[in-house]
C-alpha cells in the first residue's frame, strides 16, 4: 500500500483490484469477481467498482489501494506512509481498516513518521534512525483514535454543582477540585473570552 495510491487512472476500481490477481495468473470468471467484490466490500467501496480512481477522494483511493493489497489474501501487508496524503479524519479511517486486518490473521507493517498514529494503532513499534534499529517496544495503549467533537462529553453521570454570584452562573461537573478553580471572564464588545488559571 503506497502513500500515493499508485492506481491506474484509466481503469475502473474493480479492474485496479483485479489486476493484483491477474498478475498472479488468476483466471477471469466468477471466482475473481467474487474475490474482488469481497475485497471492495471489506473497505466499504463496493458501490464504487465501476468508477475510475480520478473521480474519488484521496481517502477513497487509499481504500481501493488497500482492497488491491488484500484481494490476494497475503499473510503480510506492507504499507508505506499510507496516511501521508490524508487529513487526520481520513488517516484514522485508513488506520482503522489496517488494524481490522488483524481479525483475518494478517500482519500489517506500517512505515510512518506520524508518531501519534503509531502510539494509538501499532502493537509493536520498531524505531529506526539512519537505517538502524534504535528501539523496539510493545505498545499496550494501541486502542485507536477517534474524531472528537467539542460537545462530545456526557455529563449525566458526573456530580453537579451550581454557583451564582449575580454576574454569572457557573455549573461545575465532576469531583470537587483540590483548590478553587480560577476562571477569568472578559466581555469585549459582546464576545466572551475565558481563561482558566487553575
Amino acid at each position: 500500500i503506497f502513500q500515493n495510491y499508485n492506481l491506474n487512472k484509466g481503469e475502473s476500481c474493480y479492474d485496479n483490484v483485479a489486476d493484483a490477481l491477474r498478475l498472479l495468473a488468476f483466471p477471469e470468471g466468477w471466482q475473481m469477481r467474487e474475490r474482488v467484490e469481497a475485497a471492495l466490500a471489506n473497505v466499504g467501496m463496493e458501490n464504487f467498482a465501476n468508477r475510475t480512481p480520478d473521480t474519488l477522494s484521496g481517502g477513497q483511493q487509499q481504500r481501493i489501494a488497500i482492497a488491491r493489497a488484500i484481494v490476494k489474501n497475503p499473510r503480510i501487508i506492507l504499507a508505506d506512509e499510507p496516511t501521508g496524503n490524508l487529513d487526520p479524519k481520513l488517516s484514522m479511517e485508513i488506520m482503522g481498516l489496517l488494524v481490522k486486518m488483524k481479525e483475518y490473521n494478517k500482519t500489517v507493517v506500517v512505515v510512518t513518521h506520524e508518531a501519534e498514529l503509531v502510539d494509538h494503532y501499532c502493537d509493536t513499534v520498531i524505531e529506526l534512525s539512519d537505517g538502524k534499529v534504535v528501539n523496539v517496544r510493545n505498545n499496550t495503549n494501541a486502542g485507536g483514535l477517534r474524531a472528537k467533537d467539542k460537545n462530545d462529553i456526557y455529563l449525566g453521570e458526573l456530580k453537579h454543582e451550581t454557583a451564582e454570584n449575580g454576574l454569572c452562573t457557573v455549573d461545575y461537573y465532576g469531583d470537587a477540585p483540590q483548590t478553587p478553580v480560577r476562571v477569568r471572564v472578559v466581555n469585549s464588545g459582546g464576545k466572551l473570552y475565558l481563561r482558566v488559571d487553575t
